[in-house]
């Protein structure tokens, strides 16, 4: 009941938090898991569960998050639809490789990508007002770069938005809107893939009796229901906050997360 009291209030925080900023909830759930979860899972699961678990809350932030931008008219369906079918399939590997991969390997690869979630947040974002470039890639290149991205942010436990929303914009030129829109829906079929993977390649495994695979769903979702209404929320704060200074900030904090990951 204790662990309520926090988690609700910081999956809130963190869903207004990946509204705001863009910047999807897994690199905000990451360290929150880690830091709760540290004493009662092994350091060989901690990494594992840890993952499969922020993939089950970012499908509720998603899921919210791409509500929002079908309303607002931010999605390109055909790319969504062709980049999603790539990103399930790859986001199902992500459980298999998680399996298999060494735990500190993982641990060091999940510090990485929050310190790198914390770099895109200092760099501005190009702004292109096309709604695509006329030199762009085949939109058929999207169903395998669909599946690298499903399966390099399944296996690091964040939704890709981070990757897939710079290469919308730079490969393909979509509007900064655009791009956010398409890509947060696309998040929202790489974490169902992702979710099911987890689910299914950690099956058997023994990290602890409150999980299913790689996955707590107690954990999830009291991260993941009121991460889900922090980011409808926070997505429209721009019309009255200047993200900057909120970015630099949020970064710094990423930045020392990502280094006590390392070495607690």
């Amino acid at each position: 009941m204790g662990e309520a009291f926090f988690l609700i209030p910081a999956g809130l925080l963190a869903g207004l938090l990946a509204g705001y900023l863009g910047i999807g909830g897994g690199p905000i759930f990451l360290p929150i898991l880690f830091f709760v979860l540290r004493d009662s899972i092994s350091p060989e699961h901690l990494p594992r569960v840890v993952v499969g678990t922020s993939v089950g809350a970012v499908l509720f932030t998603s899921i919210s998050g791409a509500t929002r931008h079908f309303i607002a008219g931010n999605v390109i369906h055909g790319k969504w639809l062709i980049f999603s079918a790539g990103a399930i399939i790859g986001a199902l590997s992500g459980g298999l490789v998680v399996s298999h991969m060494p735990a500190d390997l993982l641990r060091v690869l999940i510090a990485v990508i929050i310190a790198l979630s914390a770099v895109r947040l200092l760099v501005p974002g190009a702004e292109i007002s096309t709604d695509g470039k006329s030199n762009a890639p085949h939109d058929i290149w999207l169903f395998p770069v669909g599946v690298a991205v499903g399966a390099i942010a399944s296996s690091v436990g964040i939704g890709g938005g981070i990757l897939s929303a710079p290469i919308l914009l730079g490969f393909w030129g979509l509007g900064t809107r655009k791009a956010a829109g398409t890509s947060s829906a696309i998040t929202m079929f790489l974490a169902t893939g992702g979710l099911a993977g987890h689910l299914f390649w950690g099956a058997g495994a023994e990290a602890s009796a409150d999980f299913t695979g790689w996955v707590s769903a107690r954990y999830a979702l009291m991260l993941g229901i009121p991460g889900a209404v922090g980011a409808f929320i926070g997505a429209g704060l721009h019309k009255w906050l200047k993200p900057r200074f909120f970015k630099a900030a949020f970064a710094t904090l990423l930045i020392a997360v990502a280094i006590r990951i390392l070495f607690f």
